[in-house]
Formats: C-alpha cells, structure tokens, sequence
C-alpha cells in the first residue's frame, strides 16, 4: 500500500473511531525476509533520525518512507510525520498524524502526537477527544499520560519522554555557529523583511544587546538588537543570518481591527528557565477593548509578550508588547506603520478565511522565540 493509500485509510478509520547523516536516500534491497528485513528497516529509520538530527528533513522523509514501505510500523512513520513537520508543512503532517493514530491503534505514540499537533493548531477541544478516546484503549501508555499532562498544563512545553524519538513532540534544534551552551527563553517575536528581522517586546530583552532567534523549524541565528521604540514596546532585531520562508509573503492588514475581532494569537509558552526548541501555540478569541495611546488594545487573547495576532486571512494585525507598569498590550497596524516605527514596510493582502491548519502552517516559520546566554 503506498503512502496515499494508507493516508486515506487512516483519515477514514479515524471518522470510523555511523552512517553519514548528508547521504543521500538509496534504493534498498526489496527481496529480504524475517530477521534480516527487521535489521535492514530500523537501519533506514536510524539514517533517517541521523539526517533529522543533521537538518535534512527531506533526506529524513525518504530514509523513514522506506523503511515504512518494508513494514508498516509507527515509528518508521511517527519519524516521517517529524520530518514533514520539520520541513514546515503543518498541513500535510497533521493529515499523516490522522492516518497513524487510526491505523497503529496498538501504539498511544501515533494518539498523542496528533492530539498535540490538534492543541497546538487551535483545536483543544477535538484534542482532548482524541487523547480520551485513545487512554480508554490503553490506560496505561506512558505517551499518552504525558500527553495529558502537556495538554493540561498552563505553559504546554514537552519534556521527557515526550521530546525523545520516535514520538517527539517538538523540532530537532538546528543550531547555528558559536550558540551558548545554556539559554534561557525571553519572549516570542515575529519575522519580517524577508527573515532578516524580528520584532519582540522590547521589556523582555532588559539590557541585552545581543540575543538569538529560533523558529518552529528549529532554526537557531543570532541578532543583534538594532532599535528601540519606548511608546510601542517594541524592539527590532537584526539577524546574523535570514531565517528564509517559503509560501505567501507576511501580510498586514489594511485597517486595525476593532474591539471583538476574531483573532489568532501565535506564540511559543513561556517558561524563562528552559530554551527547549518547541513549535508555537496558537488560541483563538478576539481583539480586546481600546487602551488610552491611540494604535493599541488589549490584545482580548492570553498571549505572551511577542507574540502575534493574525485575522483570519493570515494577516499580522497586532504584537503584543508590556508596557513599563506591566501592562500587555496589542500594537496594531497604524501604530506599526506610524512614521519612525521599527516595522519595516509590510504588503496588504485581499480578505480570505484560511483553514485552521493553514494559518498555523504559515505562521509556524514566522513566529520565533527569542532567546539569550544564562
């Protein structure tokens, strides 16, 4: 059965209830059987976590694609779902997360992963359907007990088993030259121009200079920050190196929004004494009542500082900064483009509704977490 095959499968059982990792791909012998054939898949599932591990996503698909093609087993296609997400096709990947969760029944792994992949995209409710149904099958499954937990918890960060293969539950680190050793997370910003700034909460950098930036691919850089503007919140940082993203162009929207706006708020949970790479968190509500400074609400979306808020077009409508007496706001589109504002010029786009998952597959490579040495 090739690959579409079993995705429609598991779609429609879900609606019923020392190598080198820069090698690339190669066909394997087909005609194997018993003892040697197991010994030949979980080879090409460990050159596949190698090139996962070494930031080749794509080499990663293919090396966990055949050996699925051997035996279909979950953790040859738990490491192709990663490498999916790795690559930063959300929608794809949680398409595949509903084929193993119905079909590999046996294993809480396939279960978990997509009720996390459903939290994170803004569908918690689906998610914890998801997680009952699959902990009345199998009570005791460590993932999925930590699967709970993380749902549960206030700032859902995985941890423990939950980032070891073959069900991790975030990004393998693709760090750049000359990272500290320890970070420490300091708040979420948003990529812009071209991937060579971001904009954060200019409170959360206290006096720091120089910080790093990583995105929901895992990609770390360096930036240096560059500005600062008090009235907004806001601080621009320069980064070493673009992050470059594929797909549509950041868009901001034409108008602020007004008070009681559908809004997706995207940002990474914040938890200052751990810098684990993580995919962002995205909630849905609406935009907050008018402050007293013109340009800035209250964002009306529990977000933390940096985070983002998106119409549901895809299109940046507000950033959320602190102010000096600890108050979060939400900066919108005419204070961003407001003369001497750091925000370099973002395009217009025409209203359309995006999908759930397509929102966040676009706001997955835009939407960083800041960072810096401890």
């Amino acid at each position: 059965m090739n690959r579409r095959s079993r995705l429609a499968l598991g779609a429609a059982l879900l609606v019923a209830g020392g190598v080198v990792a820069h090698e690339a791909p190669r066909r394997v012998p087909q005609h194997t059987s018993g003892a040697a054939t197991e010994t030949t898949r979980l080879e090409l599932v460990r050159r596949g976590e190698a090139a996962l591990t070494a930031g080749n996503p794509r080499d990663a698909e293919e090396w966990f694609e055949r050996a699925g093609n051997m035996a279909h087993e979950a953790d040859a296609e738990l490491g192709q779902l990663r490498a999916i997400l790795q690559a930063g096709e959300f929608r794809r990947a949680l398409a595949f997360a509903a084929h193993i969760a119905g079909v590999h029944q046996e294993s809480g792994a396939g279960a978990g992963m997509y009720a996390w992949l459903l939290h994170l995209s803004g569908q918690p409710r689906v998610a914890q359907d998801t997680l009952a149904a699959a902990l009345a099958r199998l009570p005791a499954d460590a993932v999925l007990l930590a699967t709970r937990e993380l749902l549960n918890a206030a700032q859902p960060l995985p941890a423990g088993l939950l980032l070891e293969a073959p069900a991790r539950f975030a990004p393998m680190p693709r760090s750049g030259a000359g990272l500290p050793a320890r970070l420490r997370a300091l708040a979420s910003g948003v990529l812009v121009d071209q991937g060579s700034t971001v904009l954060t909460a200019a409170a959360s950098l206290g006096d720091a200079e120089r910080v790093w930036v990583r995105d929901g691919l895992g990609r770390t850089v360096s930036a240096v920050v560059t500005r600062r503007d008090a009235a907004a919140g806001l601080a621009e940082l320069r980064l070493d190196s673009p992050l470059l993203t594929t797909g549509p162009v950041l868009a901001m929207a034409a108008r602020d929004p007004f008070p009681g706006s559908p809004a997706f708020g995207v940002a990474y949970p914040l938890q200052r004494d751990t810098a684990t790479p993580a995919w962002p968190l995205m909630r849905i509500g609406f935009v907050g009542a008018p402050s007293d400074l013109p340009g800035m609400h209250a964002p009306g979306i529990a977000q933390p500082a940096g985070g983002a808020l998106f119409d549901n077009s895809g299109r940046l409508v507000a950033i959320v900064t602190l102010a000096e007496n600890g108050a979060v706001r939400a900066v919108l589109p005419s204070r961003l483009r407001a003369p001497g504002a750091v925000v370099p010029p973002l395009a217009t786009a025409a209203a359309g509704r995006l999908p759930l998952d397509e929102l966040y597959e676009r706001a997955l490579a835009r939407v960083v977490q800041v960072l810096s040495a401890r």
